[in-house]
């Protein structure tokens, strides 16, 4: 459970945004209360409200919103993320080979 959100109307007693986890404000009231079915009490405190879309039940039977989907992985970025790995471990072996060469000249002097 939260008690900060960005998206808070105190005045209109309500979310602006779909929210992921359950958002209770702080100092809330609410006249009417809230009875739950499952626990067999009344909340006056904004428990068990969704403040995006003003239903109640939140707890009982309410479902939070789908996560948003995820843009997938574009083959040309793939591809650019993959050549660069490819020439960063090509430069890395070539000074490797290029210092360990150097390193050999030395000794066998």
């Amino acid at each position: 459970m939260s008690s900060q959100n960005e998206y808070w109307n105190s005045q209109a007693g309500k979310t602006y945004n779909e929210l992921y986890d359950y958002y209770r404000p702080p100092e809330f009231y609410n006249e009417k209360g809230y009875t739950s079915p499952y626990y067999k009490e009344t909340y006056y405190d904004g428990y068990g409200q969704n403040f995006y879309y003003g239903n109640y039940g939140y707890y009982e039977y309410s479902r939070p919103p789908a996560l948003p989907k995820l843009v997938p992985f574009e083959l040309t970025e793939f591809l650019k993320v993959f050549a660069g790995m490819v020439f960063a471990l090509v430069l890395y072996s070539y000074l490797y080979y290029k210092l360990l060469m150097k390193e050999k000249k030395k000794k066998s002097n």
